[in-house]
C-alpha cells in the first residue's frame, strides 16, 4: 500500500464469492469504505466461506487493492501518487521512509481487517 493516506474504497478480493460478504459489506460501511467490485468474481457461484472444494476461504484476501480515492484529496491526486510510488519506489532502493509519508491507510486497513476477523 502506498503511504499516501486513508483510502475511500477497497477491494476485498474473493469475498463476493463467499457467504461472509454481508459481513464485509457491513464492516466496510462502518469504516466508511466503499467496496470496489472484484472483476474476477462476477458471475461466479456464491460459496460458503469454509468450502474446501472451492478454496474460497484461502482466496478471500482483504484490501489487496484500493482505489485512487484518498480522503481529503481529489481522485486524480491519489492515482498520480499511487502510480508514481509503484513505478519509482516500490521495491526499489528509494523505497525508504520519508517524512511526507502518510501511513494512515495501514492503520485504517489493519483495524478493518481486525474487525472482520473478530466477526468471523
Amino acid at each position: 500500500m502506498p503511504p499516501i493516506g486513508t483510502p475511500e474504497s477497497i477491494n476485498v478480493t474473493g469475498a463476493e464469492r463467499t457467504t461472509f460478504f454481508p459481513v464485509v459489506e457491513r464492516t466496510s460501511k462502518a469504516f466508511g469504505f466503499d467496496i470496489q467490485p472484484d472483476p474476477e468474481t462476477r458471475g461466479r457461484t456464491l460459496l460458503p466461506l469454509g468450502s474446501l472444494q472451492s478454496g474460497a476461504r484461502r482466496r478471500a484476501r482483504i484490501f489487496r487493492q484500493y482505489g485512487p480515492e484518498v480522503r481529503r484529496h481529489p481522485p486524480e491526486w491519489g492515482k498520480a501518487q499511487r502510480d508514481e510510488y509503484t513505478a519509482k519506489h516500490y521495491h526499489q532502493p528509494s523505497d525508504e521512509y520519508r517524512a511526507d509519508m502518510d501511513f494512515a491507510s495501514n492503520a485504517a486497513l489493519a483495524k478493518f481487517g481486525f474487525a472482520l476477523g473478530c466477526r468471523h
